[in-house]
């Protein structure tokens, strides 16, 4: 009574396969990079069971394919890997990170807090602003003029127009386009000298005319404005090549004869830097005594010597020089002068050599000299008390044509 019995082999999968390895080729997990085409490679999965079917690449089936090749745009994409046995268990997912990043940068209101475009300005550091940006791998640091930049600190530029160029790169070493402004710097002063008279030696008025000669090679001269002293200064105007008729006693001067005026001029360019300078100039009086008192009763020689200056415009000129004790305006050719002149009685009775009308001639800067000599007993009684009077005349040699009259006179008075 014996029975056999029917063997039954039974299989049973309920594991899923196992992966290996994910990777790229082309690109690392989750690292930016530039290129586009992305290549992507697997392990083939092992399953103990019924064995690995397919694979599925982000939910798509790309059957028993270990390799996955495509082209990305700029940006992040995720990849999840799985296998699938026959039984369709499925195993744990792998993932693969692919960023890309091929767009440049972008860089817009680029531009300076501290200087104007196309404006001279004195400060050589320049505070920028400006907005950078990459949607994707972002902004890893700034360039100005191919040097880094933290985009913070202010710019040191020299002298003249500088133009600054600036260029964002992003995280994948894209550069943007540049964007660039010019930065306008003057920091050093113009330069400028000062002649009085066309470099006279000395000067009869005290109005006198000004050569000026400035420069600035950046922003350029602008303004001048002068003084007679260095601290007292007239109101700025406008830049001129020349003054007329500077008068030195103003603006701190003073109209002392016989010593050197000094003039000050100050230029100042299209940022406001200034520079200084000066030139002085003999102030002569035209007719200089070297005694102011003669006395009638001197028992001996009396001699009064006297200094001329007609200024050097009338250099080699011939003059008349004149004595009286009678005041009054005469007319000359060229002038009044303040003295009767060769037909005033009272000269008659001054008998010294050259008077009346003692006749010479100025040197080559115009300037003379001339002597009186007084006898004794050559002063009448009606002239003690009085004051005699000196001018001069410029003459064409003749004595006929007069063409200028000095415009002070000296006194000598009488003494008993």
């Amino acid at each position: 009574g014996n029975s056999e019995f029917p063997n039954i082999e039974i299989w049973v999968d309920t594991t899923g396969p196992s992966l290996g390895t994910f990777a790229s080729s082309t690109h690392t997990d989750s690292a930016w990079s530039t290129v586009t085409e992305l290549s992507l490679e697997w392990d083939a999965a092992t399953d103990d069971g019924t064995g690995v079917s397919h694979y599925l690449l982000n939910g798509s089936n790309v059957g028993g394919n270990l390799t996955h090749a495509e082209t990305l745009a700029s940006g992040q994409h995720t990849y999840e890997l799985i296998a699938v046995d026959n039984l369709g268990t499925q195993s744990d997912p792998l993932h693969f990170d692919a960023w890309v990043d091929a767009e440049i940068p972008t860089i817009g209101n680029f531009s300076s807090t501290s200087h104007t475009a196309g404006v001279w300005s004195s400060d050589g550091t320049v505070d920028l602003t400006y907005l950078a940006g990459d949607i994707h791998s972002g902004v890893s640091h700034v360039l100005i003029n191919g040097a880094p930049w933290d985009g913070v600190s202010s710019v040191s530029v020299g002298d003249g127009v500088t133009t600054l160029e600036l260029v964002a790169v992003d995280h994948v070493g894209l550069e943007s386009m540049s964007a660039s402004i010019d930065v306008w710097v003057d920091t050093t002063p113009p330069v400028g000298t000062i002649q009085i008279n066309g470099d006279a030696s000395y000067t009869i008025s005290n109005l006198v005319d000004l050569n000026l000669s400035a420069s600035d090679t950046l922003s350029g001269v602008t303004e001048m404005r002068f003084s007679n002293d260095g601290l007292d200064w007239s109101a700025w105007e406008t830049y001129d090549t020349s003054v007329a008729d500077w008068d030195f006693t103003l603006y701190g001067g003073n109209s002392n004869p016989n010593e050197f005026h000094t003039v000050y001029v100050a230029f100042r360019d299209g940022v406001g830097l200034e520079v200084q300078a000066d030139d002085a100039i003999y102030f002569l009086e035209e007719i200089v005594a070297d005694d102011d008192e003669l006395t009638a009763s001197a028992g001996g020689m009396q001699t009064v010597n006297f200094d001329l200056a007609a200024g050097p415009e009338f250099a080699n000129r011939a003059y008349s020089f004149y004595g009286s004790t009678t005041g009054g305006s005469y007319p000359l050719p060229g002038g009044l002068v303040s003295l009767p002149f060769a037909s005033d009685a009272a000269m008659s009775t001054i008998s010294g050599q050259g008077f009346p009308g003692f006749e010479g001639v100025f040197d080559t800067v115009g300037r003379s000299e001339a002597t009186m000599n007084v006898p004794p007993g050559s002063i009448a009684a009606p002239f003690i008390g009085r004051t005699l009077m000196f001018a001069f005349a410029t003459h064409d040699g003749t004595g006929n044509s007069y063409d200028h009259v000095s415009y002070s006179i000296e006194t000598v008075h009488l003494a008993p």
